[in-house]
């Protein structure tokens, strides 16, 4: 493996870790087989080899016939707890976003510009799909743009989880308890950042089929809703992509771009795995 890839993924403490625990089990191995205890070596081996089987056996791909059933499921919640977080310069830009301070009314507190999106898998008359919202024209910012649900971090919200239900709550009136989480999106945090100027965390969240949800539309924060099936998304030929651009996706009712298009384009790739 790459020593730059490592670098750049993880931090100190944990590559020390890792290496000193190599060290001691080679060292190990190395005197279990000069002493022909093979039985204990093979103990000692088994659980880097079920753990090489593991991580190949959650890398496989789906076929769109057997998307977000089960299975599929905890494939995708297993993937998003293994994608390495970054902690390098990434990380730093992020921070500095997070956590400045600032005086409102005179009071020290910390001015968070952070926020949280969900991405929902659903199922729509049974074809495994990703709901997206379209902006009002009467909000502030990004009026009549694609979006996923979600918004700023709030100081009572309990996480970052939390802040995304909070806000599909607000949106769409969609109940948290109808979103089964299955974890967060790690992905380069400079270009969320560059693209957004905040720090966004994607949720990947599965609500099932949507003619089982009673959905309402906050008319002001939200125009539309409407879904994209994963065999147009996972279509090579319905993204454009550029050179040091955000790619593009063109065949749904709204071309998707931006920030939504980076994330649901890293969601497709490195998560949900699913061929057409």
């Amino acid at each position: 493996m790459d020593a730059t890839f490592l670098v750049n993924n993880y931090t100190a403490p944990a590559l020390a870790a890792a290496y000193q625990d190599r060290e001691y089990t080679l060292r190990l191995c190395a005197e279990l087989l000069n002493q022909g205890k093979i039985e204990e070596l093979r103990e000692v081996l088994q659980p880097y080899q079920e753990f090489s089987v593991e991580k190949t056996a959650s890398m496989r791909r789906t076929t769109l016939a057997h998307a977000f059933n089960e299975r599929h499921l905890e494939r995708i919640r297993k993937r998003l707890t293994r994608l390495p977080r970054q902690i390098t310069t990434a990380y730093t830009r992020r921070a500095s976003v997070v956590i400045p301070l600032c005086m409102f009314d005179g009071i020290t507190t910390a001015y968070t510009r952070r926020a949280s999106v969900v991405i929902p898998l659903c199922m729509f008359d049974g074809v495994p799909s990703i709901l997206f919202t379209v902006r009002s024209l009467s909000v502030g910012k990004h009026k009549g743009e694609v979006c996923f649900p979600g918004g700023m971090v709030d100081a009572d919200d309990s996480s970052i989880e939390a802040t995304c239900l909070r806000e599909m709550n607000e949106e769409v009136g969609l109940s948290p308890d109808a979103v089964q989480v299955l974890g967060i999106l790690r992905c380069d945090w400079a270009s969320v950042t560059s693209i957004t100027g905040i720090a966004v965390t994607p949720v990947v969240g599965y609500i099932g089929e949507m003619s089982d949800r009673s959905l309402i539309i906050n008319e002001a924060e939200v125009d539309s809703l409407f879904t994209v099936s994963l065999k147009d998304l996972v279509e090579p030929r319905n993204w454009i992509r550029r050179p040091n651009a955000t790619p593009v996706f063109t065949a749904g009712p709204h071309v998707i771009w931006g920030l939504t298009a980076y994330l649901l384009d890293i969601c497709l790739s490195d998560v949900l795995l699913v061929d057409g």
